[in-house]
């Protein structure tokens, strides 16, 4: 059970996206208030770095850019060690690699970047094949080079950046 109050700042930029998603967070934890403060974009990293430690917000939202800028003169690593070793599952391990220095984290990446699979059912349904025959990588993997295979090379299940 979440509770209690939560400050977030961010900039004008980001200030609705911020305010949507705590509404719907809210909705999910009725004893969570949650406060979303925008600030000027060329005030934002001013307003970080010289407000006391105690009185900085939960949550600033910064990009990789602002991250760089602020990350040796704010130590947050403590906090956010504690959090990402909580929730490291919900994340890519490239992501944590992003904000990692040493054994301490300087961040807490926002996104965790879900990668989607696409499976065109046309194409499947055209060699043969269905939806439920593929249910594993391996399947996937062999599915597609037969596929790959009866066409030639003119149909590949990854994009001719992945080959």
């Amino acid at each position: 059970l979440i509770k209690g109050d939560i400050v977030i700042w961010t900039n004008d930029k980001y200030f609705s996206y911020f305010n949507s998603i705590s509404r719907e967070f809210k909705k999910n934890n009725k004893r969570v208030n949650i406060e979303v403060v925008s600030i000027k974009e060329e005030d934002y990293l001013d307003k970080i770095l010289n407000t006391e430690k105690k009185l900085l917000p939960n949550i600033v939202h910064l990009n990789f850019m602002e991250i760089e800028n602020i990350k040796d003169k704010i130590n947050f690593t403590a906090e956010n060690k504690e959090i990402i070793e909580t929730y490291s599952k919900n994340f890519n391990k490239s992501r944590l690699q992003e904000v990692k220095i040493d054994d301490n984290y300087y961040a807490v990446p926002f996104t965790s970047n879900p990668i989607g699979l696409f499976l065109r059912s046309d194409i499947l349904s055209k060699f043969g094949y269905s939806i439920e025959d593929v249910s594993t990588w391996e399947q996937l993997l062999k599915i597609g080079g037969d596929i790959y295979n009866k066409r030639n090379g003119e149909i590949s299940i990854f994009s001719s950046k992945d080959r």
